[in-house]
């Protein structure tokens, strides 16, 4: 079973070290983000999320976010959409 953690609409500098906090509890666990109720993705944030998205895959379990069409956008303006299993928002 998936574990789910839900984001914030704003994912600047203190959302960034309040995800990097919550991931470590779900780590070794398969994980959902739920990004459909962001609107702003700071570079901080983004780092947080592509390094999770290594580490899960480090190991072996699944990590996938689903986006906003805002959130889907500054990943892809930061250059690091590709790095992320992105799926259509929940």
């Amino acid at each position: 079973m998936n574990r789910l953690v839900a984001l914030p609409e704003r994912l600047d500098h203190d959302a960034a070290r309040d995800l990097h906090a919550e991931l470590a509890i779900h780590r070794g666990f398969n994980l959902v983000i739920d990004g459909s109720s962001v609107r702003v993705v700071g570079a901080l944030a983004a780092q947080v999320l592509v390094a999770a998205a290594r580490d899960w895959g480090v190991q072996n379990t699944t990590l996938s976010v689903a986006t906003s069409i805002a959130m889907k956008s500054d990943l892809e303006r930061l250059g690091v959409l590709d790095e992320l299993s992105i799926q259509e928002a929940i």
